[in-house]
């Protein structure tokens, strides 16, 4: 199994927030679709953490191949945040509650006949004392980070049948199962 998902670290990290109060968000201007390029920084109480959905080489069938994944580090209290968006200053969107839970949603895409699966995440969900924030990726190259707030994230997560779409190739037998795990 390939696992493109977070690392025990990051997972600390992500727990880290439970029980801190939120400031902000900090990405590009979100547009219309409330989504941002690459890379956003969630500003808690007390500390900077950075949420990145970037494509890294990942085993694909015995071959190497970019597949967009979430990853996510503290930034150090002096250290600037830079986007991935060269010259675009981030727009600074301000956050309610404390954090009482994080959330993360996994899909496992499984090939039996060619003896390959993969672990991904897709969303990672703050609950907070003010509602709900879930970050949520697109498809295995979209490097796109959708921001959903006080709503249900579900019905804007790509949905399992599309998943099952976008990783078929010729008539290959595919399971999707997605996992929804609270830290």
């Amino acid at each position: 199994m390939v696992e493109a998902t977070f690392t025990s670290a990051m997972l600390a990290v992500l727990r880290s927030m439970q029980g801190e109060r939120l400031v902000s968000l900090e990405c590009e201007n979100l547009n219309g679709n409330n989504t941002t390029y690459g890379n956003l920084l969630i500003t808690t109480e007390s500390q900077r953490i950075e949420l990145i959905n970037e494509e890294e080489p990942t085993e694909y069938f015995g071959e190497m191949e970019d597949i967009s994944r979430f990853s996510c580090r503290r930034l150090a209290a002096n250290e600037p945040f830079r986007q991935f968006v060269a010259g675009e200053q981030p727009r600074k969107y301000p956050l309610l509650g404390a954090v009482t839970s994080v959330s993360i949603v996994n899909d496992t895409i499984t090939f039996p006949n060619k003896d390959y699966s993969i672990r991904l995440v897709m969303a990672v969900i703050l609950n907070t004392s003010a509602g709900q924030i879930s970050f949520l990726r697109g498809w295995q190259f979209d490097e796109q980070i959708t921001v959903v707030m006080n709503k249900d994230y579900r019905k804007l997560l790509r949905p399992v049948h599309q998943i099952r779409e976008d990783w078929a190739e010729d008539e290959d037998e595919i399971t999707v199962s997605r996992d929804v795990i609270t830290l």
